[in-house]
């Protein structure tokens, strides 16, 4: 059996997936790219990996997903690491769940972002109304309007 790690990478036929899958081969690492569906991508990104293999397997079925590993230490001798990037989206209707539908016009404007990155929130004045932002934007006096 190799002493070479295997990392088994689900839904890494493309984005994070990919990334990642990338990364642990950087690091010496032979890669199982895998994906429910992009055989043609995952097939790509093996080829230019070294030592990884595509397999291919739906990861939401337990059988799939059982088996998905029993094949991936068959190919390879081993398996010491496993990144779950799989990912799916399933419609669904929002009818019958009770309530108004959601407004855009109900929400408030998000907090005006300061040098740092972090946010200012607005305190309200003894009026009930938010006081106004600071005048000053990044040790700077800001621009007159």
């Amino acid at each position: 059996m190799s002493e070479q790690r295997v990392a088994l990478v689900t839904g890494s036929s493309s984005g994070i997936g990919a990334a990642v899958a990338r990364r642990l081969a950087e690091a010496g690492i032979r890669v199982v790219v895998t994906s429910a569906r992009s055989v043609e991508a995952g097939e790509r990104l093996a080829a230019e990996l070294p030592g990884a293999v595509y397999l291919q397997a739906d990861v939401s079925d337990e059988t799939q997903a059982k088996e998905l590993v029993e094949r991936a230490v068959e190919r390879l001798g081993r398996l010491d690491i496993l990144v779950n990037c799989a990912g799916t989206t399933l419609p669904h209707s929002l009818k019958g769940m009770g309530g108004p539908p959601p407004s855009r016009t109900t929400t408030s404007k998000p907090p005006r972002p300061t040098c740092g990155g972090t946010s200012t929130t607005s305190t309200p004045s003894a009026s009930g109304r938010p006081s106004p932002p600071p005048s000053r934007t990044c040790g700077r006096p800001a621009a007159a309007s």
